[in-house]
């Protein structure tokens, strides 16, 4: 028995469907765009699990719609069959025509957000071999309602499908990605006069939805009813426009093709990268999610818990926070306080958002305080201190409310930073409980420090970057004097590092790139390049030397890929690998 999720299958082919699945003994999860609707979905599908609602046309309800999957559990089939057909001209909260946000945003995002499925299965329709493939103002943005044509839309819409299936295919090769052609059925959408055959095209919905079928076994494949396998227009299978139609719906959510985060990062203006247009950043900030990672599905991912904010206010008047690296310090058993590096976009008095490329962003550090159990994080405090903490990229908490930061580059914007890389210019910062900030490292220590950790037996672990070594020193709080940091030793790893991570038996593991050129090429254009990733396990002997093994590699990029950060658990040896631009992978310990 599959577990299956349809989009639009309040009435029409989506709910024939549904009770064809259900009386072969699948669970079926309906989805209607509003309460009523689900009503009426439920009714006539009455053997369905339940019904999600959220209307595909807004951005922000199709997100909600994907928590509401995600909380029900694990599907083994996600089937996108909503679709509109025939609409006039609406202009979206969001700001393009309904049609596109409901045919080509919303399968996009929700096989983003929701938990990764065995099977995804597309609709598209004949009518696509006349689309539009070009690409261009996919969303009716900038044509608007004067040079709106529903037939143009749903037919270029199609291509979006088809393509979307097979990119998906692409990228995920464990998952059966394919999508079919209805036919022309004599549903609302369809009209009267409609002379498809609705046995054929429920079939072609059952064969891939069950996956049992040779057939069904491939991937990336377009069926016209029957089910029989059929060619598509030509240019649906070009990789390159496939990843432009990525690219396009990714730049437009800012979703990316993976939900789990290690890290609440912001896919835009990514200052550590020299990256700061603030035109490319979410204007929501960042989103928070938990994962309870002891209780994983039968699928192999876990649970997702939306995680909001309370208490802050941005300099630019809103609750949004722009997270680069975070630590977190546990204050008691029922309480955590979280340090997030915060790199908020300058603004004017007026709150409006002023050019950063010529004065840098708006670094602070914000602690967040976390009560085990709630899904809100309430705002503490906030340490800004621009001659200090200038250009921080991670934060480790040790202790008493004080926490260690390091500055990847130099402080200033132009020519002298470009030589960072070389002379160095990044440099790490203490600062107290009561905000007060001091260097504890001379300028140009480092020439890219990066995301360090605080350890067991008060030591702390500085990567860097481009030398692609970890500067380990001693925190002394021997004397009355504030705290030192005593440099006791320098491990020379041999290639680019990138943030620390300590596990409960106390040791590192640290992800490295072993293609400092690819490192580079990747650096210009992170969400389109691949880089190739490994990782590092750096524990502590018994004669007090440090071991250092690496663990996992993919020097091809063929799966892992730009990896920059990893989480080790100690309980079931999954490591959990992630980064800002790419995907989120778990892997399993060998048996």
């Amino acid at each position: 028995m599959a577990r299956i999720l349809i989009t639009g299958s309040s009435d029409g082919l989506g709910s024939m469907v549904a009770n064809r699945l259900v009386a072969r003994g699948h669970s079926v999860v309906l989805h209607a765009r509003n309460a009523q609707r689900a009503a009426d979905a439920a009714s006539a599908c009455p053997g369905a699990e339940t019904v999600v609602t959220g209307d595909l046309s807004s951005t922000s309800e199709t997100k909600k719609l994907a928590e509401q999957a995600n909380a029900l559990g694990a599907f083994d089939v996600v089937i996108h069959n909503a679709g509109l057909y025939r609409v006039p001209y609406h202009k979206t909260d969001d700001g393009i025509a309904s049609l596109a946000a409901v045919n080509t945003l919303a399968p996009y995002i929700l096989t983003c957000l929701i938990d990764r499925p065995k099977r995804l299965v597309f609709v598209s329709s004949d009518m696509h071999r006349s689309g539009d493939s070009s690409l261009e103002d996919i969303l009716w943005q900038q044509r608007g309602e004067k040079e709106y044509d529903t037939i143009e839309a749903y037919r270029a819409s199609k291509v979006h499908n088809i393509m979307f299936a097979k990119a998906f295919a692409r990228r995920w090769p464990e998952v059966k990605s394919n999508v079919l052609d209805p036919g022309w059925l004599p549903t609302k959408m369809g009209g009267s006069h409609a002379t498809g055959d609705f046995e054929a095209a429920i079939a072609t919905y059952i064969m891939l939805a069950e996956g049992e079928e040779n057939d069904a076994q491939r991937s990336g494949i377009y069926y016209e009813p029957g089910p029989k396998e059929a060619k598509a227009q030509a240019v649906t299978d070009d990789e390159e426009k496939q990843d432009k139609l990525l690219k396009m719906c990714a730049k437009f959510t800012v979703f990316t093709l993976h939900v789990q985060q290690l890290k609440g990062e912001w896919l835009g203006p990514k200052r550590s990268l020299n990256k700061i247009n603030v035109t490319a950043r979410r204007p929501s900030g960042t989103d928070f999610y938990a994962l309870p990672i002891d209780k994983p599905f039968e699928n192999g991912s876990f649970p997702i818990i939306n995680i909001s904010t309370s208490d802050y206010v941005s300099n630019s008047g809103d609750s949004s926070v722009d997270v680069l690296g975070f630590d977190a310090e546990i204050v008691s058993e029922h309480t955590v306080h979280f340090y997030f590096v915060n790199h908020r976009p300058p603004v004017d008095a007026e709150g409006r958002h002023v050019d950063a490329t010529k004065i840098g962003t708006n670094a602070t550090i914000d602690v967040f305080e976390y009560d085990r159990g709630s899904t809100t994080i309430r705002h503490l405090r906030t340490i800004y201190d621009p001659l200090i903490i200038y250009t921080p990229n991670n934060v480790a908490a040790i202790g008493n409310g004080e926490f260690v930061t390091t500055n990847d580059h130099s402080p200033g914007l132009g020519w002298r930073r470009e030589l960072d890389f070389i002379i160095g210019g990044g440099g790490v910062t203490h600062c107290d409980s009561t905000g007060s900030c001091n260097a504890i490292t001379p300028p140009r220590t480092f020439k890219m420090p990066n995301g360090l950790a605080k350890g067991a037996g008060n030591l702390l672990y500085v990567p860097d970057t481009i030398s692609g070594t970890i500067s380990v020193y001693s925190i002394d709080r021997s004397s009355d004097s504030p705290v030192n940091f005593i440099l006791i030793e320098k491990l020379a790893i041999g290639m680019p590092l990138d943030n620390i991570a300590v596990d409960l038996n106390g040791d590192l593991w640290v992800p490295g790139f072993p293609d400092g050129f690819q490192l580079l090429k990747w650096m210009e254009d992170p969400p389109n390049a691949r880089l190739p990733a490994t990782v590092w396990k750096i524990k502590t002997a018994e004669n007090g030397e440090f071991e250092v093994k690496k663990i996992v590699e993919d020097a091809e990029a063929r799966v892992l890929n730009a990896v920059t950060a990893v989480r080790h658990d100690v309980a079931t040896g999954r490591l959990f690998m992630g980064g800002a631009f790419n995907e989120f992978f778990v892997c399993e310990p060998k048996k």
